[in-house]
């Protein structure tokens, strides 16, 4: 049987930013723009959840979990494979 292949994301998302320490110039605060690489694992209406590592035995690794409401841009890459 076929496996099915997934779909390989690259994802730009915000990410929350926390400072646990004295800070002064609360200004210069803002979200962290990020962009990770995976496999979409799971797609629900409030979030998804991408793979960056899966082995050969259909386990996945290094799990992201990203609000949509995080997501600013989203791209489908290649997916062939090696």
């Amino acid at each position: 049987m076929a496996k099915k292949q997934s779909k390989l994301l690259l994802v730009e998302w915000q990410d929350t930013v926390t400072i646990g320490d004295w800070y002064g110039n609360l200004e210069e605060i803002k979200p962290s723009a990020v962009e990770v690489v995976g496999w979409l694992v799971r797609d629900t209406k409030d979030f998804i959840v991408l793979s960056s590592m899966r082995n050969l035995d259909g386990l996945h690794g290094s799990i992201c979990c990203i609000p949509k409401g995080c997501i600013v841009t989203h791209k489908e890459l290649k997916n062939e494979p090696v």
